[in-house]
């Protein structure tokens, strides 16, 4: 199986293909045009493995949540590549790409996970290993830093918070399991990629939602056709 991913962040895009038993991987400075920067990488990786886009089966990139100019971003350049090339899609949220990061290098079952909004709010995930070594969803909100705090002082099972930034917030919870998580990458998604292949999770034909979380976004639900 061939399978592609991508993500961007910070300024910087990376990219992962798994070539068979093969996986690649390639990481470059995003410039203004970031789709420009991606389309450059993913066609980089692609002419070291002597392939072309539609021999791939399947493309794999994070929907959010995340900026709004992001998200967009990343769908409209997936669906670019997938109509121009016929691969069918398979989007998945940034808050469960951090939760199975943490999965691989802890044995903790049970995973909440923080990522920064901006100043005032969070995003922020609750995750449960079920039985097949999946993350089974079981909330993602997005909340006030205040209202977060509350949540995770009431927390009574074993969990392990998973954040990737500095706050107060933290600095106040006692008694609780605290992993500091770098950025993903492309590697981190196509791991994960495999594991929901692997189990017949759902892969999209051009048809992907916006994870933004934020109930204040007029766009939350809607298809990526009428996004402009």
């Amino acid at each position: 199986m061939k399978i592609l991913t991508f993500y961007n962040f910070n300024n910087i895009c990376s990219v992962s293909l798994k070539n068979n038993e093969k996986i690649s991987y390639e990481i470059n400075c995003v410039n203004k045009n970031s789709n420009f920067s991606v389309l450059f990488t993913i066609n980089k990786i692609l002419f070291k493995n002597s392939l072309k886009l539609k021999d791939v089966d399947v493309i794999s990139f994070s929907n959010g949540p995340g900026s709004f100019t992001g998200i967009r971003t990343s769908i409209i350049l997936a669906k670019g590549l997938s109509i121009g090339s016929n691969v069918p899609l398979m989007s998945i949220s940034m808050l469960e790409i951090y939760a199975y990061k943490a999965k691989k290098i802890t044995c903790y079952k049970n995973f909440l996970v923080i990522l920064k909004a901006n100043k005032k709010n969070l995003y922020f995930g609750k995750y449960i290993l079920s039985k097949n070594n999946l993350l089974f969803k079981k909330k993602e909100i997005f909340l006030s830093n205040k209202n977060a705090y509350k949540k995770i002082k009431m927390l009574k099972k074993n969990w392990i918070i998973i954040k990737n930034f500095n706050s107060i917030l933290f600095n106040k919870i006692k008694k609780k399991k605290i992993l500091n998580i770098n950025n993903i990458n492309a590697l981190d998604i196509i791991f994960l990629t495999l594991k929901k292949i692997k189990f017949k999770k759902k892969i999209n034909n051009n048809i992907i939602f916006p994870n933004y979380l934020n109930n204040t976004m007029i766009l939350k639900k809607k298809k990526i056709n009428n996004l402009k």
